[in-house]
């Protein structure tokens, strides 16, 4: 009653009032979820620097029990659905804006949400599978303070607009009920560039690999910068590729920019990134439709012994018939050859890496390698390296993957076990040194790590994106709490003023 006699009696008090509570709506619009806004969809690659901070807000030591935060992360990837589920923690006392990641949970479903294309609504049983995940793993009373996203990789951007909207779509609903923190652009589709230059962070990160960083201070800190020098440190950071079912990703940072970049259009094959306050430019580039299970379908179509209604591959042997699909739903029949072998299968892989025009990239041959995803997954089951306990893998060979392909390649349909992946085995290995050999350029003698997780982190980009996420959400946070704080003292003022 007094607030309403205070707004009849002061004119310009209401207006004030009227002004503060449009602000308060437009604020809430602005961070909490927005149901109706367009699904982001970056396809091809994003041309904005990134930028990569060691830490949060300062304020975060104002936060009672705040030394425990999550963030989750859904990566829609094209053979299969993985989320994960990161736990952070940062000093309440001293230096509370650095964080630090405890530890990561991840869970797959297959198939990958791609495969929905002819039926969305069915894609959203495994999303519900996993957010019950989330929901066991994060206390009830951080939800609401755990920011969620979800990002499709090559999957979604080999199908139409309206087939990965659609897709997308069904999901938000699921995503947004989740009780976790949604923001406007929580769902959408990465482009290959983020996602080749996460994995690069991630990777380098885990595994110490990012050359000597020295932290000034906390008040740098809190302007999100590091001071350090990269100059002849270069060395020290990896390479990375990954190899998805629909994509492949390189990255890596020069150390001569010329050598590397003079025969390729600098502009697709480079990315600034600002990481802890030095800008860095990244070799990187996302290869779609070179993934393992896209370059099976893409290969064995611009085959001459193919016809419009049957496949014929000369990585299968003659008397072998298997089905697939691509990632538009439709079914294929393939049929081996009579020209089955290792040199014939590899023939045609290198017409086809040559026809999508994978460049070399020679550089590589002076930098450690990580290699991801699919090259893991068929380096291990061809047994090139011992595999660990904590899944950290092993060092292999380019030439490990050729010994491993001509063996493959050797077997007869008899000796194929009836596995889904085992008749592929012959293109897969063919195709893994077909790219590393005759697509990147790469010695037949370097060696390569195979990894899936380093000190117990899977090595996706997931764990870079949820940094960034992390990020946002608190510079929102906070930047709102703020504003509301500056708008409540003013009103007050005004007030005080007006009486």
């Amino acid at each position: 009653m007094q607030l309403i006699l205070c707004l009849l009696l002061y004119p310009s008090v209401t207006l004030l009032f009227a002004v503060f509570i449009e602000l308060l709506i437009s604020l809430c619009d602005e961070f909490l979820t927005n149901t109706n806004r367009e699904i982001s969809n970056e396809r091809i690659r994003s041309d904005a620097t990134v930028e990569i901070k060691p830490c949060l807000s300062s304020r975060l030591a104002m936060e009672k029990d705040g030394s425990r935060f999550f963030a989750v992360v859904i990566d829609a990837g094209s053979t299969g659905t993985r989320i994960h589920i990161f736990e952070f923690s940062h000093g309440i006392s001293e230096n509370a804006s650095h964080f630090y990641i405890k530890n990561g949970t991840m869970k797959e479903i297959k198939p990958g949400l791609s495969s929905y294309a002819a039926k969305p609504e069915d894609a959203i049983d495994g999303i519900k599978i996993l957010l019950n995940l989330a929901r066991n793993t994060i206390p009830q009373n951080l939800w609401k303070y755990t920011p969620i996203t979800l990002k499709a990789t090559a999957g979604l951007r080999l199908l139409q607009d309206h087939q990965a909207n659609a897709l997308l779509n069904q999901v938000k609903t699921f995503i947004v009920g989740s009780g976790f923190f949604y923001g406007d652009d929580s769902i959408g589709i990465i482009s290959g560039t983020d996602e080749g230059i996460f994995s690069w962070f991630t990777i380098n990160m885990l595994s110490g690999q990012m050359g000597n960083f020295k932290e000034t201070s906390e008040d740098d800190c809190e302007n999100s910068v590091y001071k350090s020098s990269m100059t002849g440190k270069n060395q020290f950071s990896a390479a990375t590729l990954d190899l998805g079912g629909g994509s492949t990703q390189i990255t890596f940072l020069p150390t001569d920019l010329y050598e590397t970049f003079v025969n390729v259009d600098r502009e697709l094959f480079s990315h600034k990134l600002d990481i802890f306050g030095n800008l860095l430019n990244l070799y990187t580039h996302s290869y779609l439709g070179n993934g393992l299970v896209a370059s099976r379908l893409g290969t064995i179509q611009r085959s001459p012994l193919s016809t419009k209604n049957l496949l014929v591959t000369s990585c299968l042997p003659e008397k072998l018939l298997v089905k697939d699909r691509d990632y538009t739903g439709l079914h294929w029949s393939i049929k081996g050859s009579s020209s089955y072998s290792f040199k014939n299968c590899l023939l045609s892989v290198m017409e086809y890496i040559s026809f999508t025009e994978v460049k070399k990239a020679y550089e590589l041959n002076k930098h450690k390698i990580y290699v991801t995803g699919y090259f893991y997954d068929r380096g291990m089951e061809a047994k090139l390296a011992v595999e660990s306990i904590n899944g950290s893998g092993g060092i292999s060979s380019v030439d490990g993957f050729k010994k491993a392909a001509v063996e493959a390649c050797s077997r007869t349909t008899r000796e194929i076990a009836r596995s889904y992946w085992r008749p592929w085995e012959c293109f897969d290995l063919t195709y893994i040194y077909g790219l590393l050999k005759y697509g990147y350029g790469l010695d037949d003698k370097k060696e390569i790590h195979l990894v899936k997780r380093l000190k117990g982190i899977e090595t996706s980009w997931a764990l870079d994106a949820s940094y960034h996420l992390l990020h946002s959400y608190h510079q929102n946070i906070f930047s709102s709490r703020e504003s509301l704080e500056n708008m409540n003292a003013f009103v007050f003022l005004s007030s005080w003023e007006a009486g």
